[in-house]
């Protein structure tokens, strides 16, 4: 009983490592975006007005809200936790995608459309991510592990905005979206190394 509660310490561990490392790349990515994104949108998208920048992030936020529930519901009606892992893949694959096209983007509709594209990947990420994370939690130390991911995502959300804000200074501010974009499908590749331990849950 002590070897079998030990290898589920170290698969809990392994899985929620590498879950953090991709929820890491994904959103220290975005933020990276964070601090120049109004002035990117200002700058290269032809009579964008702050008006419109907001509301970009209204359709962003509100495609994510739409999806979560049917998302969730869908996942739940399949058997194990790979479907979730693909899905989290996918995420970094479609974000990342969008990122790099966005980056070459100068039309108000395409402003609206990427964000609703990204707004897609925003849900298929969260609904995902939080499914496998829940799963692998050790109950003995839930709060924890929890907290260990949340201090490891807060200094890469504060690093990563320092940094796109300094490329931003020197570059063209459609160089910090597109290194987002790299970074976010690079980040795709981290849920493929808990692939076994995610099937043996079946």
């Amino acid at each position: 009983m002590h070897t079998k509660y030990i290898n589920r310490l170290n698969t809990s561990k392994k899985v929620l490592g590498i879950l953090t490392l991709s929820d890491f790349s994904t959103w220290s990515s975005a933020n990276l975006t964070a601090v120049i994104f109004t002035l990117f949108a200002l700058d290269q998208i032809q009579g964008a007005t702050i008006t419109d920048v907001g509301f970009s992030s209204l359709v962003f936020l509100a495609v994510s809200a739409v999806l979560n529930i049917p998302l969730g519901r869908l996942l739940d009606k399949t058997n194990g936790f790979l479907d979730e892992n693909y899905v989290l893949v996918a995420s970094s694959v479609v974000r990342g995608v969008a990122l790099i096209l966005l980056a070459y983007s100068t039309a108000i509709w395409q402003l609206y459309l990427l964000q609703a594209i990204l707004g897609v990947a925003r849900s298929m990420n969260y609904v995902s991510w939080r499914v496998l994370f829940s799963k692998f939690l050790d109950p003995k130390h839930v709060g924890e592990q929890w907290s260990i991911y949340d201090s490891i995502i807060a200094i890469g959300l504060g690093f990563a905005a320092l940094i796109g804000g300094y490329i931003g200074d020197h570059f063209p501010f459609s160089y910090v979206i597109f290194i987002a974009g790299v970074v976010t499908v690079i980040g795709g590749i981290f849920p493929l190394f808990i692939h076994k331990e995610i099937k043996e849950t079946l």
